[in-house]
């Protein structure tokens, strides 16, 4: 009997002691202040269009910034709702770490087609958002001009900026895209290449097929200077000086 209530006191005081520190480390990590703020940018080997002082600039200007508040007073929705008004922030997770830190993951928006009428220039990223143009972007891709609105920007125009950014003949040639009328549209190539008239963009696939295979079958031979490969009517490509 003796035997029994001594262990059942052990125990309880281990249960004491265990409840003790679990509240003492409870009560010292709600007194712990923030000692830094790390920021990694996830893709900034492909491109770098916002800095880490940019978003910490932006979080002091917010009266966000964490570093010297309380851990568990630190608002991690509210920084990554400030950091997401930042025009090249796609993506931003905010966290505290057990060695004191506040932490930021940030990926960057990716610019898909550039936008540029009588009326605004733009881009249009890969979530088919517009995007402002900032002098940091790098990226080549391609540009739509003249009679462009941002439904047709956002959705044909975007998926055919996609197809030639996935396409290895054509991703290094398509320089432009002249919408002069709805179904009046113009391929404009780099250097001195002839342009391409495809019409409306439906199809486009197949009539840059035979624009390709023009190409290469006529590679090796001299043909004289074209203004135009007409690539509208089936099965043919109609070449004009």
């Amino acid at each position: 009997m003796k035997y029994i209530i001594l262990k059942s006191l052990v125990v309880v005081g281990l249960v004491a002691l265990l409840a003790l520190a679990v509240g003492t480390s409870r009560g010292k990590d709600r007194e712990e202040r923030c000692k830094e703020l790390v920021c990694k940018i996830v893709d900034k080997d492909e491109r770098l269009y916002v800095s880490e002082q940019e978003l910490f600039t932006l979080l002091k200007q917010h009266n966000a910034y964490p570093v010297g508040e309380y851990l568990h007073r630190i608002n991690l929705q509210h920084m990554e709702n400030i950091i997401r008004q930042h025009p090249m922030v796609r993506t931003a997770e905010c966290y505290t770490a057990e060695d004191g830190t506040a932490r930021i993951r940030v990926t960057q928006r990716v610019p898909l087609l550039k936008v540029v009428t009588a009326d605004e220039a733009y881009y249009i990223d890969t979530d088919r958002c517009k995007m402002p143009l900032v002098a940091s972007i790098r990226d080549t891709v391609p540009v739509a001009m003249g009679k462009v609105g941002f439904e047709m920007a956002s959705t044909v125009l975007a998926d055919f900026a996609e197809w030639v950014q996935e396409d290895d003949y054509w991703r290094a040639r398509i320089e432009a895209i002249d919408v002069r009328l709805p179904k009046q549209v113009c391929i404009k190539q780099n250097g001195k290449q002839e342009d391409l008239m495809i019409g409306d963009l439906m199809g486009y696939a197949g009539k840059l097929e035979k624009a390709e295979v023009f190409y290469r079958r006529t590679a090796s031979m001299e043909k004289p200077r074209y203004r135009t490969l007409d690539l509208r009517y089936q099965g043919q490509v109609v070449a004009r000086r």
